[in-house]
């Protein structure tokens, strides 16, 4: 964010704002009412046509497949290539299921080809690189979203009889795509784990 521009900060914890940096504008309140606030004044707006500046950023969600979409498919014979694989995982969903990634760089690869199904139907954990958080999330949304499928993509091989015992309550919701051996450089374990029905 370039520091001339003004940081108005919306957060329901007092304490989070300016914890960072300076503010010029601090608002406490729920932000998904703050937006529907914001939304309702904009409209009155008389905008810039930003359309050149939004197609650019938009340019920037599909780097990977300028990269990959006419790479070989398979980085050895029987073995896809990690953006073929993701590719693959995020085609088979329904068009209204909820979405779930695991870490690693594995969920780098799947937000190439991420198509969410609404607001609150994708999950990951960003460039944290954070292993294991797919189980309880896809249960998370099976219990928030219990008419809508979840789909959950991990990479993580040391996923735990308990995650599998819960996941199994929602049998009929959670979908599970494992991706490992050789393409995603897994270790011996994930071959051994027990595997969601």
């Amino acid at each position: 964010m370039p520091h001339a521009a003004a940081l108005i900060p919306i957060d329901t914890d007092a304490g989070e704002i300016g914890r960072l940096r300076a503010v010029d504008v601090p608002v406490v309140a729920d932000c998904a009412e703050s937006f529907e606030v914001l939304l309702r004044e904009a409209a009155g707006v008389s905008w810039p046509d930003l359309s050149a500046w939004r197609g650019t950023w938009q340019g920037f969600c599909h780097g990977l497949a300028a990269l990959f979409d006419n790479a070989p498919t398979e980085t050895r014979p029987g073995l896809q290539h990690p953006y073929q694989a993701a590719k693959a995982a995020m085609d088979a969903p329904d068009p209204g299921t909820a979405i779930v990634f695991d870490g690693g760089e594995s969920s780098a690869w799947c937000d190439a080809h991420l198509r969410a199904a609404g607001p609150g139907l994708f999950m990951t954990n960003g460039y944290l690189g954070c292993l294991g958080i797919s189980h309880g999330f896809a249960i998370g949304s099976a219990i928030a979203h219990p008419d809508r499928r979840a789909s959950t993509s991990w990479w993580d091989p040391l996923m735990s009889r308990r995650h599998v015992r819960e996941k199994n309550r929602f049998t009929a919701q959670i979908h599970c795509v494992q991706r490992g051996g050789a393409t995603w450089q897994t270790n011996s374990k994930a071959s051994r784990i027990p595997k969601c029905r």
